[in-house]
């Protein structure tokens, strides 16, 4: 999975990401846009595990990072 992070205040919205997913046992990787602009905040699996049930652990994470907020 990959969580898409560009525009202004990426950098500090990808650091909570990241402390999230450490505290969590989830190793994230980090790859910068080109440009350095953005990046890519990648979770990988050990095997197979379905689209939907790896975007809930994803959109956790977020919510848990205050990055994705749902009223």
């Amino acid at each position: 999975m990959a969580a898409d992070f560009d525009g202004e205040g990426w950098e500090k919205e990808c650091i909570k990401c990241i402390n999230v997913c450490e505290n969590t046992g989830i190793p994230p990787y980090l790859e910068r846009y080109p440009s350095g602009k953005g990046g890519h905040l990648w979770i990988f699996f050990k095997k197979s595990y379905p689209a939907l049930r790896s975007r809930k652990i994803v959109i956790s994470l977020l919510e848990q990072s205050g990055i994705l907020m749902f009223l």
